[in-house]
């Protein structure tokens, strides 16, 4: 599976601006009185300002994918990157919209979202959103977690078959250039449903919007990752409240010996070396009382070496995910209401959005760059 031509990942993170107090507080009870509503302080214009930024960086990476160099030829060229604009900027928006709109329906604070520019070959790194407080209870942290990647992946699934129709058939190697993408099982799903079976040797060159589409699936799945104050670690807390410690560690191990198995399968020293001290900072950031500052900064040496010599190419991003979880946050803080159960509605929604994470979950997003 090839993108367009990229002449030359940004994953979407969901910020949430938590109070994290240092222990767990006492519980309370379920009926916290609702706090008044108030817009978290901000400035419009910012939103608007990075919004349009974002705008061009994008237009400009679809124009690329497009045309190549010739895209900054012309304001003409360089609309021929709005497709690819629209749809991805589409899916980051509902994403994040959809927080937004469940953050206000239960009385949580919410800003406007928040999107990053950046001239890469997509063209951002997504958009965040800022909330103030302590969640009340695990519903409304599930509701508002849960929110975003559904209302992503609802315009993701369609953007994706719309820019697969008008994808092509190629040559699996070729003189364009550009990267190798790896399959998620919802988009092999959505291509096979388009193209059948694919012949040896041939790959589909993506339309851009189907490259958008592409993104929308690797972003939902970062976003689900069972950890932290991701998305999927919103739903992990709501079904299991603090015993969610636990999975959200294993799925970090999990990360970890993923993105750095590669190594094992030859026989290199100091790969093999480099790849057993990864699991051994990991475990021990994970299970280690208490995991220093100096073992954080261990891992983020590793991750900068193992992308210097290139070791595993690709699985490296996660890899970069896990580390950047270890500077963020393992654990979920709590809610000032840990006792609150969620309904079996809920529960069943909660198990559904780990499906999709699996269903979305691309093991190696990038293969290779094919030669120029």
């Amino acid at each position: 599976m090839k993108p367009p031509h990229v002449h030359g990942s940004g994953p979407n993170g969901q910020g949430l601006d938590f109070w994290e107090p240092g222990r767990l507080p006492s519980f309370s009870v379920p009926s916290t009185p609702l706090e008044p509503l108030q817009q978290p302080k901000s400035r419009i214009w910012i939103n608007i300002v990075l919004f349009l930024a974002t705008v061009l960086t994008t237009m400009i990476a679809g124009a690329l994918q497009s045309l190549g160099t010739e895209a900054l030829s012309s304001f003409r060229n360089l609309l021929q990157g709005l497709p690819f604009s629209a749809a991805l900027l589409g899916i980051l928006l509902a994403h994040e919209l959809g927080h937004y709109f469940v953050s206000w329906h239960h009385r949580v604070p919410a800003s406007l979202p928040y999107f990053i520019p950046v001239p890469t070959f997509i063209g951002t790194m997504g958009a965040i959103i800022r909330m103030r407080g302590v969640i009340r209870d695990r519903r409304i942290l599930f509701d508002i977690g849960i929110a975003g990647p559904l209302a992503g992946m609802c315009l993701a699934i369609p953007a994706t078959l719309i820019g697969l129709m008008h994808s092509e058939i190629t040559a699996a190697t070729g003189t364009g250039g550009g990267l190798e993408l790896g399959d998620s099982l919802l988009f092999l799903a959505l291509t096979k449903s388009i193209f059948g079976n694919i012949p040896d040797g041939q790959t589909v060159l993506l339309h851009p919007v189907a490259f958008a589409g592409w993104l929308g699936f690797f972003v939902t799945s970062l976003n689900l990752l069972p950890m932290g104050q991701l998305d999927g670690g919103h739903v992990l807390y709501g079904i299991f409240g603090p015993y969610h410690r636990l999975l959200a560690r294993l799925t970090f191990l999990a990360l970890i010996f993923w993105g750095v198995h590669g190594v094992f399968f030859h026989w290199k020293p100091v790969e093999w070396i480099w790849g057993m001290a990864f699991c051994w900072t990991g475990f021990r950031i994970a299970f280690g009382r208490p995991a220093g500052g100096f073992l954080r900064i261990f891992a983020l040496f590793l991750l900068f070496m193992g992308i210097h010599e290139n070791f595993v190419p690709s699985t490296l991003i996660w890899l970069f995910w896990a580390v950047l979880m270890t500077f963020l946050r393992l654990d979920h803080p709590p809610t000032r209401d840990v006792t609150f159960p969620l309904d079996w509605r809920r529960k069943v929604l909660g198990w559904m959005a780990l499906l999709l994470f699996a269903l979305t979950f691309t093991p190696r997003p990038f293969l290779q760059v094919l030669p120029g």
